[in-house]
């Protein structure tokens, strides 16, 4: 059986008055399976069964690529459908004038349904039922603290470089373009042993832009990241990407794809864990 439906089975049991006498009408097996289930939070069923309640938790760029190959007139129901925040924005990328209409009860149901089935590629657990996991908190995180999270995780691959540098001027420069908390992190990073030597950065050939190193030190943060999560279940690490902009997703599906180094996936999730219980700003 499923983890979900272990899940949803286990839940329908636990709120019937009658849930013990309920496993008598199934299988053997089967009852002996859910009584026996790990404890679960209780599923909301009409949080996990709504057509819109999913919508906020998607990042917005994810909404266009299916409403560009709809017309004009379908595509304003959905962004319709929305909530402003994202309506906005998805409105503008489609060069549509942004004028949400009332929508019924039933026109909801059925754009969110529809919306849904186009966006869910594969059969997905619904958050409430995935496993157990030490990174389901990222899936509730702010973008802030998440855009904090993977620039720190970058900053191993600077560690992985400057360990070879012996050029002051050049390591002054680095330091510099850090923030407070990037060079604290940096100091512990240099510290920390190397399982895994990464790319080169090319901080010798670096331009001495901010901006430059930061978006490196992101990209870095992503694939990192990703290889961290690797083997996770399938539905956590899609939802965790939807919670991001294609951009940074595509990233990240890349590394997933190309190159996970599962031999190394606890290295890169303690990476993770260690900066998730230090204190975000």
């Amino acid at each position: 059986m499923s983890f979900e439906k272990e899940m949803i089975l286990k839940t329908f049991v636990a709120r019937s008055p009658n849930g013990e006498q309920l496993l008598r009408f199934l299988p053997p097996l089967l009852s002996e399976e859910v009584k026996g289930a790990s404890s679960s939070p209780a599923v909301d069923f009409g949080s996990l069964f709504s057509p819109t309640k999913w919508i906020p938790t998607l990042h917005y760029s994810w909404f266009i690529p299916p409403l560009e190959k709809i017309p004009q007139e379908a595509q304003q129901l959905f962004v319709s459908l929305l909530p402003p925040s994202q309506g906005k924005k998805v409105a503008e990328k489609l060069g549509i004038d942004y004028h949400p209409s009332p929508l019924s009860p039933f026109s909801k149901r059925f754009l969110g349904f529809t919306l849904r089935n186009i966006l869910e590629e594969e059969a997905l657990l619904p958050v409430p039922c995935l496993p157990p996991s030490d990174f389901k908190i990222l899936l509730k995180m702010s973008k802030k603290n998440l855009l904090y999270l993977i620039d720190l995780l970058g900053i191993h691959d600077l560690a992985a470089d400057l360990r070879h540098i012996v050029d002051r001027e050049l390591l002054d420069k680095v330091y510099a373009v850090l923030s407070k908390n990037e060079l604290h992190f940096l100091y512990y990073c240099i510290k920390q042993p190397i399982k895994w030597v990464p790319p080169k950065l090319g901080v010798t050939r670096w331009s001495g832009s901010s901006t430059q190193l930061h978006h490196l030190l992101h990209q870095r943060g992503l694939a990192r990241l990703a290889r961290g999560l690797s083997k996770e279940h399938p539905s956590f690490i899609w939802h965790f990407l939807h919670r991001l902009d294609m951009g940074r997703a595509k990233i990240m599906k890349k590394t997933l794809q190309e190159d996970p180094l599962p031999s190394l996936t606890s290295y890169f999730a303690q990476q993770i864990l260690h900066i998730l219980k230090r204190r975000i700003p």
